[in-house]
């Protein structure tokens, strides 16, 4: 009596492959949108940084005038900013924007780094915007 021998793959383990890759692929699609999260926050905190700069060769360049140091002027000397769309001034509270950057003059950032707080010298700044989290916005404050 001769056996036929069959090849090819049972149901369980072209299942085991299936779930396999279904695992995998579950991972990737959970781990996508935090890596590009992380990204535009790293663009955010780029941006901000060039906006600091700018704000501070300006107020360099006009002695030190905080009036002459309008938005336009900074955004001009921060160049092309990737993920902060606009640049404000700003001397009273208001919620921080994921798209914006705002230059508070004679202010500082609170020891947690996440809002400015008045009354320090008028050269003194600081820089505040949002990042991206999971759920609301956390707000950022950056000086010198």
């Amino acid at each position: 009596m001769t056996h036929k021998k069959s090849t090819g793959f049972t149901i369980i383990e072209v299942l085991i492959v299936l779930a396999i890759a279904g695992l995998i692929m579950l991972v990737i699609f959970l781990a996508v949108p935090a890596l590009q999260r992380n990204s535009r926050n790293n663009a955010r905190n780029n941006d901000a940084s060039r906006v600091l700069a700018a704000t501070q060769e300006c107020l360099n360049s006009k002695n030190a005038v905080t009036s002459a140091c309008t938005p336009t002027i900074i955004e001009d000397l921060a160049g092309t900013l990737s993920t902060l769309e606009s640049v404000s001034t700003s001397d009273t509270a208001a919620q921080y924007s994921i798209n914006e950057a705002r230059v508070w003059f004679g202010s500082n950032c609170d020891t947690a780094g996440t809002m400015a707080s008045g009354g320090v010298s008028s050269t003194a700044f600081t820089i505040t915007y949002a990042l991206e989290p999971e759920g609301s916005p956390v707000n950022r404050c950056v000086g010198r």
